[in-house]
């Protein structure tokens, strides 16, 4: 196929320590300029693999919906085994598509439905601890989000109230994924085994995180639960359907990708709000509309707006800027081979700020989401959760969390962010998209609420 077919265009690197050194910094601006010089389907030349990035929609259709059983996540995630194990994040294979089958029905509407419970007394925890803060100066919310995130998760996954430990365990996935920053940017990174500084203090996170998990599953058994997550696939384990090792290691990848991208979500969608006076005064309507009492999960249509808010916080600040993906064969896509071996990077940030499938790709307008100006949009124009097969299984889950944590605090409080202070969004090598330097704001009652 390669005497048929060239490689993308894209620049070359004999040395792939210069890459490393011209992408570590900022990913994100690197492949930002990679796009500009050589186009949106381009490849990095370089050893021991070529990168072949992409980020129109046709092309993730065709490559990660269409023919996703070719690219599997191979190499580049096996090494990252060694904090989360082989959980539905890091596994591949026949292993991925039976816990998938397994954990599945967990994050079915039905189930979501009986987690709304559990997601609003979060939320309502974490209005009474922010009201008492009321008169305080600003603070960086960005840890308070960290905190109601954890919280949720490990109610309706464990059936804890985890308040007391959700920062500890919070502090913990932090250091893990510092190192997986590391591993990612850096072709030299030893392997965790190895006592490094780095591999020292992640080592002592995982011990702390899997502890904590340890820790969640043997109360939950204790208690007998039966209506969250673990219950169900303690059932699993007792069934002989997974092993207590597998439960672990699913365990940690949902606390992890349950809390992680709702925190996040959640505080740039408060600075949103605060820059935008007029949708945060329709996300108050609607939490008013309330009537002051807790809302659940048939409230969905009365909070349209508010969902919108976070489809759109999600557009601006996805979770994930892009992922990798391994091709085990041969492709030729738009007359260009990507050749068998090398790692597919697609861009999924540029996509969902790319100037052909948004208006006013910069600018907060949640409305972009409603059925009339939606139509005739791709659907993989819209890629913070992944696509296809590996499109995130909490999805829903995080998408009506925070849209009942908007609404609960909504009901009583405001945050407010000074006129001068400049969220600044970055990633730390291929992690989230993050406020680097927090999110600074203050908190308010609301004048003339509903109660």
């Amino acid at each position: 196929m390669s005497t048929v077919a060239p490689l993308p265009p894209g620049p070359r690197y004999s040395n792939p320590l210069q890459f490393a050194k011209e992408l570590r910094p900022d990913p994100l601006e690197y492949y930002r300029r990679m796009v500009k010089e050589y186009g949106e389907f381009g490849c990095v030349h370089t050893w021991p693999r070529k990168i072949v990035w992409a980020l129109r929609p046709e092309h993730f259709r065709y490559l990660m919906v269409e023919n996703a059983e070719d690219y599997p996540k191979g190499n580049a995630f096996d090494r990252l085994k060694a904090i989360g194990g082989d959980g539905l994040f890091f596994s591949d294979g026949e292993l991925w598509k039976k816990q998938r089958r397994l954990i599945m029905p967990s994050f079915r509407r039905s189930a979501i439905k009986k987690y709304v419970p559990h997601m609003t007394a979060g939320a309502s925890t974490f209005v009474d601890r922010m009201e008492a803060r009321v008169g305080d100066p600003t603070f960086d919310i960005v840890p308070e989000m960290a905190t109601v995130a954890m919280d949720i998760a490990c109610r309706a996954f464990f059936g804890d109230d985890i308040v007391e430990r959700a920062n500890t365990l919070h502090r913990a996935l932090w250091d893990t994924s510092e190192w997986v920053d590391h591993a990612m940017t850096n072709p030299l990174a030893p392997p965790l085994w190895v006592p490094t500084a780095i591999n020292r203090k992640t080592k002592r996170a995982i011990a702390t995180m899997y502890a904590g998990i340890d820790e969640l599953i043997r109360d939950n058994r204790q208690r007998g639960d039966t209506d969250n997550v673990l219950a169900r696939l303690n059932h699993l384990v007792a069934g002989g359907e997974m092993s207590e090792q597998q439960l672990r290691d699913e365990m940690w990848t949902l606390l992890n990708a349950g809390h992680e991208t709702t925190a996040t979500t959640l505080g740039f969608a408060f600075a949103l709000l605060s820059k935008h006076p007029q949708a945060l005064e329709r996300v108050q309507k609607e939490a008013d509309s309330l009537g002051g009492r807790t809302a659940i999960f048939e409230d969905r249509p009365q909070l349209g707006f508010t969902y919108r808010v976070v489809l759109e916080t999600l557009r601006l600040y996805p979770p994930a800027w892009s992922t990798s993906r391994e091709a085990s064969v041969d492709h030729i896509v738009d007359g260009f081979l990507i050749p068998k071996k090398a790692l597919l990077q697609p861009l999924l940030y540029q996509t969902l700020t790319h100037p052909d499938i948004w208006e006013n790709p910069e600018t907060f307008d949640p409305d972009r989401f409603l059925t009339e100006r939606s139509r005739g949009r791709a659907h993989e124009a819209y890629p913070p959760f992944g696509l296809g097969g590996r499109r995130c299984i909490g999805e829903q889950f995080a998408l009506v969390e925070a849209t009942m944590v908007l609404a609960t605090f909504a009901q009583r409080l405001e945050f407010r962010m000074e006129p001068d202070f400049e969220v600044v969004a970055g990633i730390m090598g291929f992690g989230p998209i993050r406020a680097m330097s927090g999110i600074e704001m203050t908190v308010h009652r609301r004048a003339g609420r509903v109660t």
